[in-house]
């Protein structure tokens, strides 16, 4: 191919117009599209300079159509609200078309039973609840004789006065941080 053959005519070079191209002309090549009618601009610019509170309705090429709102306006203040009350609403949904299609509820309810006999059996044949019961009432009466030992008492004063001390001393430590150095020739 020769480089100094010029390529055929585009329609944005077809709009220039005293120098300028056509930005409508310059997307529609953009994407492959033939360019608008001059109408399209006129009536862009006129709908820029006479704002209103209706959306702007733009059609894709395959039908779909977006909007967009002209104006700045906050969103309403229970949005948020409305938005978090339709997300639950369709989780809930979801949740209950995956239960119907799965069987979700029955096969828990299911496996709850067979749990529940499993355990019963296992129960039964080593005896675990009465095990247990017999190990927290032993362990209860054993801490009870505990708390009422002289020697367990005499130990739990003298480490409620111990931590007393420290605590004390820790204050005066945080007390003593707290509070600036005086100036008094130096010496702490």
């Amino acid at each position: 191919m020769d480089s100094t053959a010029s390529a055929p005519a585009t329609p944005v070079e077809d709009n220039v117009a005293g120098g300028e191209q056509d930005p409508w002309a310059t997307l529609a090549a953009a994407a492959g599209e033939e360019p608008p009618s001059e109408a399209a601009p006129a009536a862009a610019a006129e709908s820029s300079t006479n704002p209103s509170t209706e959306p702007i309705a733009v059609s894709h090429a395959e039908g779909e159509t977006f909007s967009m709102p002209e104006t700045n306006a906050p969103p309403p203040k229970n949005e948020f609200l409305t938005a978090v009350t339709n997300l639950g609403s369709v989780i809930t949904a979801k949740a209950q078309e995956v239960d119907q299609q799965h069987h979700v509820t029955e096969k828990l309810a299911s496996v709850k039973l067979a749990t529940a006999a499993k355990t019963g059996e296992i129960n039964e044949k080593y005896q675990v609840s009465e095990k247990w019961s017999n190990l927290t009432r032993t362990m209860s009466v054993k801490v009870e004789k505990v708390k009422e030992d002289p020697k367990t008492k005499e130990a739990t004063e003298n480490v409620k006065k111990s931590l007393a001390g420290a605590s004390s001393w820790v204050s005066q430590k945080f007390q003593a941080i707290k509070t600036p150095p005086s100036n008094n020739g130096g010496s702490n």
